[in-house]
């Protein structure tokens, strides 16, 4: 369920009462909600070099080449890799 339907489930069943419902329990609900939101993993570099145990020059040269996921630019000198992306190369491998 999207965000923002979970939320307005949480709301709706507050308003109505349900069992055990009250505002402090729909502002824990909402805290629990918030918490266990995916958040999306990047990686640097180095990590990703680690992972696939190659050095950080290989990665950049299999990006240059185009056999491996291209990175996000995050700012000026920062550059990272998201992890469905590395996801989805790792079972392109096997």
């Amino acid at each position: 369920m999207q965000s923002s339907a979970r939320i307005a489930t949480l709301i709706q069943s507050s308003q109505m009462g349900t069992q055990g419902s009250s505002p402090y329990r729909l502002i824990s609900m909402l805290q629990t909600f918030s918490q266990n939101e995916e958040k999306p993993m990047f990686y640097k570099v180095t990590e990703v070099s680690m992972h696939f145990k190659v050095s950080p020059a290989t990665i950049w040269r299999w990006t240059r080449e185009g056999r491996f996921p291209q990175p996000v630019k995050l700012g000026s000198g920062t550059t990272r890799w998201r992890e469905d992306d590395l996801q989805t190369f790792e079972k392109k491998l096997k």
